[in-house]
């Protein structure tokens, strides 16, 4: 199938020539490692190259705000005549009824892409439906992948299970998404992702959106109201909506506190608040309902 047209008539996009360059080994049933900056379209690539190869998509993704946010954009890409691809996720967030609900459209073969972290890879059940799926899958995708690297022997050793999968799988082609990989990263991922004949694309890494300032705060005052002082500052002298963050979840909801006196709306996000109600602030700030987000790490 033309990737070009898929791009246009299901995203609305055109691709650009890094994604070109990404897709060109992928498509040609290479293991391939992307590097790409941060907002150059890396979804785009495992989102066409999953529908061109026509099976089913499994996306390794860290965070489950992140599966939300991707779950969300691909919702969202509907167009006339061409509905929006079938996709769900599973995490430890979700209600039983909805984890039923994703594993029996694996079962059917009813999905295009299936969001998870590595953890649920293992987990029998969810196993089972994707060794078992009328669907089989196509393309095995690891997001973030300079994680295998930096987290796998210790804060996340699933990763390193996941070559067992793929295996278990079939050996679908594998696609490693990254913003951030130095040369010793990149051969550790491919390495450990038992990446075959791996094809590695990087970028350049220029960035003319973004800066990086410092600003003094006050010091006659108590470092906590001049730090406060000097962020309502920043976010009133710049566009909302705007990220904020913090090192802990007392600075979260204490900052928030602050900019909502500020005349924002703001809310809030960390590890220390119930499931339900990040999933709410996340849905919220992508909806336009909050100016600000402060949010830990």
């Amino acid at each position: 199938m033309d990737l070009d047209r898929i791009a246009a008539t299901v995203f609305g996009i055109r691709l650009r020539e890094p994604q070109r360059r990404a897709l060109a080994p992928l498509m040609a049933g290479r293991d391939t490692l992307v590097v790409l900056p941060t907002g150059s379209g890396k979804s785009a690539i495992y989102q066409v190259a999953g529908l061109a190869l026509g099976g089913l998509t499994v996306v390794i993704s860290p965070l489950i705000a992140l599966q939300r946010d991707q779950l969300r954009a691909l919702a969202e890409r509907g167009r006339p005549g061409h509905p929006a691809p079938r996709s769900a996720m599973l995490n430890s967030s979700q209600h039983r009824d909805d984890r039923r609900a994703a594993l029996a459209s694996v079962a059917a073969g009813g999905l295009d892409f299936l969001f998870l972290g590595p953890e649920q890879l293992h987990n029998p059940e969810t196993h089972e439906r994707l060794v078992t799926s009328p669907r089989p899958v196509g393309l095995f995708v690891v997001d973030e992948a300079h994680l295998v690297s930096q987290w796998g022997h210790d804060f996340r050793p699933e990763y390193l299970r996941v070559p067992e999968t793929v295996a278990a799988l079939g050996r679908p082609r594998q696609l490693a998404l990254t913003a951030t990989a130095a040369p010793p990263v990149q051969a550790d991922i491919t390495r450990a992702l038992r990446m075959h004949r791996p094809a590695v694309v990087v970028t350049g890494f220029d960035r003319p959106n973004l800066s990086l300032a410092a600003r003094p705060t006050r010091p006659h005052l108590p470092e906590a109201q001049a730090v406060d002082d000097r962020v309502v500052e920043v976010v009133i002298a710049h566009q909302t909506p705007a990220l904020v963050y913090a090192l802990t979840h007392q600075r979260c909801e204490a900052l928030a506190d602050r900019l909502g006196h500020a005349a924002f709306t703001a809310a809030a996000y960390h590890a220390g608040l119930p499931a339900a109600a990040r999933a709410t602030v996340q849905d919220r700030f992508f909806r336009g309902a909050l100016d600000v987000v402060v949010a830990t790490s």
